[in-house]
């Protein structure tokens, strides 16, 4: 992702529900909507080089883009603001 990326452009490319990587921060993610795009329970997932996966949700929109960047620019071990939950799912825990 480039200095000015914001969560529009990021829904743009990513609402083709192809799984994109990209850079941020000198880390590369791949990220990917996940579920069907209307509904609950669906998210965007964002996998690091590593192999550990985060999820944001719910839906398919711009907000979870904005919420996702958000949350990488603080870092990969940052607590998350905007956790995806299961639907039904109220608990507290981040993960």
């Amino acid at each position: 992702m480039n200095q000015g990326t914001d969560g529009y452009e990021l829904y743009r490319l990513f609402s083709d529900g192809e799984a994109h990587d990209l850079e941020l921060k000198g880390s590369r993610y791949r990220f990917l909507f996940r579920g069907h795009r209307t509904g609950a329970n669906n998210w965007l997932e964002a996998t690091a080089e590593d192999g550990e996966s985060k999820q944001w949700g719910w839906g398919w929109n711009s907000e979870v883009c904005w919420n996702c960047l958000g949350d990488l620019e603080q870092g990969w071990g940052a607590p998350r603001k905007h956790p995806y939950k299961p639907y039904g799912n109220y608990g507290y825990d981040d993960d």
